[in-house]
């Protein structure tokens, strides 16, 4: 599905600062046109004319967060397609019991297949 779309993103030359003796050494910034909310999301996906009425929308969008919550937080790793993330643990096991005060859950996310072949469509100006 992505290889159908064609998608363009701006970027801004910026100084390197990890080069800052090099003038003519540049890195390019993506420029943002904002940021999106999950009203946003819904928005667009509303527009995309699929004959679904927002609540219906919505609440797909709340049971998929709600389900994917579920399978990370009970051990499985999860594959949207855009992404693919599995959890880890934080800190040092003291005495062989989980102290929340120093260890803690986290969520890794990696790009996953459809991400990827997006960003294999995209030009960057």
């Amino acid at each position: 599905m992505a290889n159908e779309i064609k998608y363009q993103i701006n970027g801004q030359l910026a100084d390197n600062t990890v080069t800052v003796d090099n003038k003519e050494d540049m890195i390019l910034v993506p420029v943002s046109i904002g940021s999106a909310d999950e009203n946003r999301i819904i928005a667009e996906l509303k527009a995309e004319d699929s004959g679904l009425r927002e609540e219906t929308i919505r609440h797909v969008f709340d049971l998929q967060k709600r389900v994917i919550k579920r399978m990370l937080m009970t051990g499985m790793s999860v594959n949207t397609g855009l992404y693919y993330a599995s959890v880890a643990f934080r800190g040092v096991i003291e005495n062989s019991t989980w102290n929340p005060a120093k260890n803690s859950i986290v969520v890794n996310f990696n790009v996953g297949t459809d991400l990827r072949e997006a960003i294999k469509a995209t030009t960057v100006g």
